[in-house]
């Protein structure tokens, strides 16, 4: 894009006039009249006011070409210099209107004879104070009163010491050239209305088609290529408005913030096109991350004024032209809707620009010259007219193929609206026709629904007395009516109960000796035994953890012979695991057996997977006995001994050491 913009600017007075620039040194019109050699102007580096003068004695001063290319001419400048021409005028130049240009990227006093005609920029000795200004396309008018020698005096200041990066055409001096000031002026005047007109039409045309996609995007969220269509829009909008001010800026710096300006506003329009062109016919994948990722780091480039930039940006603009080339040839060779359209604006630029690419990559010097000198060759000529037509039909095909879209795509949306409004009048008929047929339909099946209606209560009361049934298996039946009834439980505590904890002896070895599925089936065997032998003495199971098989006696309902039942089922387990042992060997497990009496409390918690259970510190001491039982004993606490005594024999272990309880006295229950 920004060369684009170049080649047509450059170009501008060429196909105007057909003359040459006014910044290099010409014959004045047709009269012949004077001419100002940039190879043989007197110089200095030194700072005199007196040098303006006409009779100053400069014959000792070095003869240079006041544009001091190369670092070796910056080294002769450093800051203040003087400058002296002597020109000879005749009849034909004396008296009429002249027109001094001069071009330069530092500050300058202009004299004739001693007086000083204009200032560009301040001249200070401070290189902090020194103003830089560049008078493009402002000459200054003045008159030689008289024939005969005339002295021509440039105070020059440039404090800069090197040639600022990314700025190929810059020169650390000056080109100066006179004309006719009729001739200058209007063609001047000319350059600034073409220029700054041309841009600001161009800005409008994208701000009003930035506003009005970005309402069609507020209108539907949906749809988000016009919003980027929007964005892409105000990216052309500003880089045109920002062009024309630079166009008439005279800073001597400003196209170092052209340039980064036109690097970032470059890489977020090359993101957005190809983020508009996979919205429409692709898919955002990792081709478009590293589109992204390219343009971003050719700005980061652009900002940090690297070496080689422009050409990775023109390099990368073409690569995102030719991704729109193919996706779009892609979308139409597949019929996309639309694809056609947005083709009139998008190919014409794409080409364009991996031409241009081409053409200044092969005559990219030439070209520059060319533009600087005002005087192309006859084919530079025709390649550059032929780029800057190309140009402008490219920069015109895109609001115009924007504008076809989207008065195709309102015409399109009417249709379909027009369309389904039809659509939906068929559908309300058939809809009324079948809800006739629905009546007849529900009318008729009444009898028969009623009848599968009373079939069904039936398998229904029958389903309920099943699921009664599993819950009174898996809760005790008064929980599990107050549950039927309420919905919740209350938990309750027993002064008086008895718990039990059984524990498979090296339960995990002898899984890895079984196998997995003997081992659950062994397990299963053994846990049902248990469940037969609790319901026996009308002991309530509680829960299984892994091995580990927990029961309690005393509740729900209340039970004076606790503590005697349990010692009995827990002896019934032992004798029973001891029988299996004796017939399997390995195959099965010696069982360890702890019993704890005390208070508890009971209930459920939770409301998924609900489960009875008991709390409290009863609970702990049981599992700490059958943590210090051994295999095949019954291991019962002072407590529990204290209400079987005399119903047992038991042997007095001593006091042992039981998990967070202390020293807890124990017993092994014998007979």
């Amino acid at each position: 894009m920004k060369r684009l913009l170049f080649i047509f600017l450059a170009l501008l007075p060429v196909l105007v006039y057909g003359q040459a620039d006014i910044q290099i040194s010409t014959a004045l019109g047709q009269k012949n009249m004077l001419k100002i050699m940039d190879s043989s102007w007197r110089f200095i580096n030194a700072d005199d006011s007196t040098m303006a003068m006409p009779d100053y004695n400069d014959s000792s001063w070095a003869m240079v070409n006041p544009e001091l290319k190369g670092d070796s001419s910056i080294e002769m400048l450093k800051g203040i210099g003087w400058f002296r021409k002597q020109v000879n005028v005749t009849d034909s130049v004396c008296r009429e209107p002249l027109a001094m240009s001069i071009r330069h990227y530092g500050a300058s006093e202009i004299y004739v004879d001693g007086k000083l005609l204009e200032r560009f920029g301040k001249i200070s000795g401070n290189p902090d104070s020194t103003e830089y200004y560049n008078p493009i396309m402002q000459p200054v008018i003045f008159i030689f009163h008289d024939t005969g020698m005339h002295t021509i005096a440039i105070r020059y200041a440039n404090y800069r010491t090197e040639v600022p990066s990314g700025h190929d055409s810059y020169i650390h001096g000056f080109t100066v050239s006179i004309t006719e000031a009729n001739s200058a002026i209007a063609m001047n005047g000319m350059l600034r209305m073409i220029i700054i007109g041309f841009m600001m039409v161009l800005s409008a045309i994208f701000a009003t088609l930035a506003g009005l996609h970005f309402l069609l995007w507020l209108f539907r969220y949906s749809d988000k290529s016009n919003l980027f269509l929007s964005i892409l829009c105000v990216v052309f909008c500003i880089y045109f408005i920002m062009q024309s001010y630079w166009s008439q800026s005279g800073d001597a710096d400003v196209f170092i913030h052209k340039k980064h300006t036109t690097g970032v506003l470059l890489a977020i329009a090359l993101i957005v096109l190809s983020a508009l062109l996979n919205y429409l016919f692709s898919r955002f994948g990792p081709r478009f991350l590293v589109i992204a990722s390219l343009c971003i780091a050719a700005m980061i480039m652009t900002m940090n004024d690297a070496r080689h930039e422009d050409v990775i940006s023109s390099a990368i603009m073409a690569i995102v032209m030719l991704e729109a080339v193919i996706l779009i040839i892609a979308a139409i060779r597949n019929k996309v809707k639309g694809a056609k359209i947005l083709a009139i604006g998008i190919l014409p630029l794409a080409i364009c620009t991996m031409l241009i690419f081409i053409i200044t990559l092969l005559m990219g010097n030439d070209m520059e010259a060319a533009a600087k000198s005002g005087n192309p060759g006859g084919s530079l000529l025709m390649a550059m007219a032929f780029l800057s037509i190309l140009s402008l039909i490219a920069f015109s095909g895109i609001p115009l193929s924007m504008s076809v879209f989207l008065a195709w795509r309102f015409a399109r949306v009417n249709k379909d609206l027009s369309i389904q409004l039809e659509q939906v009048k068929e559908l309300s008929e058939k809809t009324q026709q079948q809800e006739a047929e629905k009546k007849r339909i529900l009318e008729n099946q009444k009898a028969q629904l009623e009848q599968e209606v009373a079939e069904r209560t039936s398998e229904i009361i029958e389903e309920k007395k099943k699921s009664d049934d599993l819950l009174h298996n898996i809760l005790p039946q008064e929980v599990a009516s107050e549950l039927k009834e309420r919905g919740a439980t209350t938990a309750h505590h027993f002064d008086h109960v008895t718990v039990l904890f059984t524990d498979f002896v090296d339960f995990t070895i002898a899984g890895e000796r079984m196998g997995s599925q003997a081992l659950v089936e062994e397990l299963h065997s053994c846990f049902k035994a248990f469940d037969n032998i609790m319901g026996k003495y009308g002991i309530e199971k509680i829960k299984t953890i892994g091995d580990a098989y927990m029961a309690v006696c005393g509740l729900p309902r209340a039970d004076e012979h606790h503590a005697e039942k349990v010692v009995k089922a827990a002896m019934e387990i032992r004798a029973f695991m001891q029988q299996r042992y004796e017939q399997l060997g390995d195959k099965t497990f010696e069982v360890r057996i702890g019993i704890h009496s005390g208070e508890v409390v009971a209930g459920i918690v939770g409301v998924k997977k609900f489960a009875y259970d008991i709390w409290g510190d009863t609970v702990n001491t049981a599992a700490r006995m059958e943590q210090n039982s051994e295999p095949g004993k019954i291991n019962i606490s002072e407590t529990t001994h204290e209400l079987v005594k005399h119903k047992f024999t038991c042997t007095y272990r001593g006091e042992l050491d039981a998990k967070n309880k202390g020293k807890l006295k124990m017993y092994f229950v014998e007979a």
